[in-house]
């Protein structure tokens, strides 16, 4: 077949036309000069489309240039096809701009066509060959994949993203499908920051020349949050010793880096108390090589006051043999041109305990910069480097048990509000009569009292998973247009308002509601209360994520419905804010918040009325999840005791809200 194929006649045969595999002739300048019809179904253009075209027009974005090399090595040195099956695959590029691989056969035409080079391409997408050994390989290197907390990707040599696992996924909260196919750096990870991008394709360079390469990164998280990265690349080699994957791992150390420079800071203020208390203080005579050691110093060493006269040797032999090289370059740099010396090293006492000394110095010049004396003071820090490090590790496991705990609650949520659905709607069922009625009418009483109670469980349920989506980050917002009216209509309606009445006011309008009260310890009917609402910003423009804001009104009107007298007045106000914004105030006349709570009582699982004997129900959430909605608005909630009684909740929602 190929050798009917390199004469100019062959353009015209059968073969070429009726071949199930893409064959593109290409003239001296790589511009197409024929294509047969099957190049349409590999590369998504027709033959007429491509005559004329740059055959980059077939070529991943960015391979131009390495193509035109190999072209014209092969021009260079030919000797004759190169087949199918003994070079490596390469890349082309479907019209839809999908990259994928192909293997093909490159030959020269001869006769009148001298000059001109084809190429049958074959798509490669499709092949697979997998055992059953390797397919169980192959889940298992799977399952270590997607579980780490790690972000791996694995790459072919030329940086083509082949897998990525769930947790660098999830990062950019992108499919495997967005990614698998690019460039490692033409994709979501180096949105925003083309430092890094230029940083990772040096170092795959790097890799693809063996080398491993480590360093540090930023990259954006999907809600926009820039993250610190610990990376690593690799280069993986087959059997043959031939480049067969680049592998770049990362790992997030940005809470690690912000304590690392709350330590630094924390030694800053260390340093300074140091230079006030002047414990262990010393003065070293660098003309003369006299030094004097305060008793305090004396003591941190172990050393008697008595017998051998402090000397510069006399404390290098206490330093720690492994730290000795490392104190003397330090002291030479800051007697040569630095003006503050700072070090921390081990000593050995004589008694053979191991501490951890501090120093801070300052360097005395003369007026031609000659070092004369430097002075200092000494601190024993082996108990704060203890406790930092005891810090970071804790603060580790806490982090762990949180994201542990989040899932646990998550997990448990899930298949509890599965069964409770069926309760509720069984108990509905029978609460209904639809098949029948049950006889006495205990019956239904019980049955609606399972209703009630299921729907007490399923909204302590959703209470659960809400907080368990905040804490790892899960709510995205999905706003929309309103107002605080229809959001306040809305809302009422939730308790089962259908009728609200409205009247003009000077300044604005007012409307009021009939909220039907709780009832009481006997389970008996209450007065209603009354609900109104009021302000100059009622119908003022604004793009809120409804759920949330619905949520957040409801947990404020059902705390002061639950804690207001029958009878009462609650009052909501919406008015534009003092910054700017609008601000969404509910107010009740009950018993109020204690003023000892008030601090503390938006953490979660934190009530007002902490007595095991309380009249009232609720886990403590309510305005914990209030104030996190508030604040993935931008905005702020705040609480306030009336001189008069009762509570006061203000959500601030700022200027960006408002449409």
């Amino acid at each position: 077949m190929l050798e009917s194929l390199r004469t100019p006649a062959a353009l015209d045969g059968p073969i070429f036309h009726h071949s199930n595999d893409a064959i593109v002739v290409i003239d001296g300048n790589q511009t197409i000069v024929a294509a047969n019809p099957a190049v349409e179904a590999l590369f998504g253009w027709s033959a007429d489309d491509l005559i004329g075209a740059s055959l980059d027009r077939l070529l991943p974005l960015g391979l131009g240039r390495r193509h035109r090399q190999h072209v014209a090595h092969y021009v260079k040195n030919a000797d004759g096809a190169r087949a199918m099956g003994r070079r490596n695959h390469v890349y082309g590029r479907h019209r839809t701009g999908t990259v994928f691989p192909a293997e093909a056969t490159i030959f020269a035409f001869t006769g009148s066509d001298a000059g001109h080079y084809g190429a049958i391409v074959r798509d490669l997408s499709n092949r697979v060959g997998c055992q059953q050994h390797t397919d169980e390989n192959r889940r298992r290197f799977y399952a270590l994949f997607d579980l780490t907390f790690q972000f791996i990707a694995l790459l072919d040599p030329d940086g083509i993203v082949l897998e990525a696992n769930q947790a660098a996924l999830a990062f950019i909260a992108r499919p495997a499908d967005d990614v698998c196919g690019r460039f490692f750096t033409e994709t979501a990870w180096f949105d925003g920051h083309p430092d890094s991008r230029d940083r990772m394709q040096e170092a795959m360079r790097r890799a693809q020349r063996g080398e491993v390469i480590h360093g540090r990164l930023t990259h954006r998280r999907w809600d926009g949050e820039d993250r610190v990265f610990d990376f690593t690349v690799r280069p993986s080699y087959d059997a043959q010793g031939n480049l067969q994957y680049l592998i770049p791992e990362a790992h997030d150390i940005t809470e690690i880096d912000r304590t690392n420079k709350a330590l630094e800071r924390s030694e800053e203020h260390l340093r300074n108390a140091q230079s006030i208390a002047r414990i262990g203080n010393w003065i070293w005579d660098i003309r003369t090589n006299d030094i004097q050691w305060s008793p305090g110093l004396y003591e941190i060493l172990g050393l008697p006051q008595t017998g051998r006269l402090p000397s510069y040797d006399v404390y290098m032999a206490c330093v720690h043999p492994d730290d000795r090289d490392a104190l003397e370059h330090e002291v030479r740099c800051s007697v040569r041109e630095g003006d503050t010396f700072r070090s921390d090293h081990r000593i050995i006492r004589p008694d053979g305990t191991e501490r951890v000394l501090y120093h801070l110095a300052k360097v005395q010049r003369d007026g031609d910069g000659r070092a004369l004396v430097m002075e200092g003071v000494a601190q024993d820090v082996t108990e704060v480097r203890a406790n930092e490090r005891t810090l970071i590790e804790a603060r580790r496991q806490a982090e762990a048990l949180s994201q542990a705990k989040s899932q646990f609650l998550s997990t448990i949520s899930h298949e509890l509000r599965t069964p409770l659905n069926a309760i509720i709607g069984f108990s509905e069922i029978l609460t209904s009569e639809l098949f029948g009625t049950l006889g006495d009418p205990c019956y239904r009483e019980y049955a609606e009292n399972i209703r009630l109670s299921g729907k007490h469980l399923l909204s302590i349920i959703e209470t659960i998973l809400d907080v368990s989506r905040v804490e790892q980050g899960r709510i995205v917002l999905c706003e929309t247009d309103t107002t605080p009216r229809a959001l306040i209509a809305s809302t009422l309606s939730l308790f089962g308002v259908t009728e609200v009445d409205d009247a003009t006011a000077e300044g604005g309008s007012s409307c009021s509601a009939t909220l039907a009260a709780l009832p009481d310890a006997r389970g008996e009917a209450t007065p209603p209360l009354t609900v109104t609402f009021t302000g100059d910003a009622l119908d003022a423009n604004m793009v809120l994520d409804l759920r949330l804001a619905r949520q957040m009104l409801l947990n404020l009107l059902s705390n002061s419905r639950k804690f207001s007298d029958p009878g009462t007045l609650i009052e909501v106000i919406a008015a534009y804010g003092d910054q700017g914004g609008v601000t969404l105030t509910v107010r009740d006349h009950g018993p109020g918040i204690p003023e000892a709570k008030l601090a503390n009582v938006t953490e979660p699982f934190t009530q007002g009325d902490t007595r095991l004997a309380r009249s009232h129900e609720g886990l403590g959430l309510g305005l914990y999840l209030v104030r996190t909605f508030a604040e993935l608005h931008g905005g702020r909630l705040s609480l306030s005791l009336p001189e008069d009684g009762g509570t006061q909740a203000t959500i601030w929602f700022p200027p960006d809200c408002l449409d």
